[in-house]
C-alpha cells in the first residue's frame, strides 16, 4: 500500500477541543492538519482554498452550524471527506448528515485514531 498523507482542516469553537483533535492526529503521521476554523463559515471558506483530503467537523458551531457548512463544503468539492464530532446526535441529525454527504459522525467522548479509521474505512452509501 502507497504512504499516503491525510490533508486535515479542524473545525470546533472551543481551542481546546481542536488541540485535543491535533493532539490525537499527531498520533499518526499520516494526519497533517493544514488549518483550522472555529465557524461553519471559516470552515467553509478553509475548504475553498486549500487542497484538502479531510475535514473534522463539530456539529454545533457559531454562524452556520456544521451540518449546513458541510453541505455547502460538498457541493464544492465532493471529494472531500467529512467526518461530524459531536457530543449529542439525533436521527434527524443522521438524516441530515447522509443528505449533506457526511462520512461518518465521531462522538466527541469517543474521539481517538481508531474510530478516525473506523470511520474512513465506512462505505458512504
Amino acid at each position: 500500500m502507497a504512504w499516503e498523507t491525510w490533508r486535515v482542516l479542524v473545525v470546533d469553537d472551543h481551542p481546546d477541543f481542536r488541540e485535543t483533535v491535533r493532539y490525537v492526529l499527531a498520533g499518526d503521521p499520516r494526519f497533517e492538519v493544514v488549518a483550522e476554523a472555529a465557524s461553519g463559515e471559516e470552515a467553509v471558506t478553509c475548504a475553498q482554498q486549500l487542497q484538502l483530503d479531510i475535514v473534522l467537523m463539530d456539529l454545533r458551531l457559531p454562524g452556520i452550524n456544521g451540518l449546513t457548512a458541510a453541505a455547502t463544503i460538498k457541493s464544492d468539492r465532493p471529494e472531500i471527506i467529512i467526518l461530524m464530532l459531536s457530543g449529542d446526535w439525533s436521527a434527524a441529525h443522521d438524516r441530515r448528515a447522509k443528505a449533506a454527504g457526511i462520512r461518518a459522525r465521531i462522538a466527541k467522548q469517543q474521539f481517538n485514531l481508531a474510530e478516525i479509521y473506523r470511520a474512513l474505512v465506512t462505505d458512504s452509501d
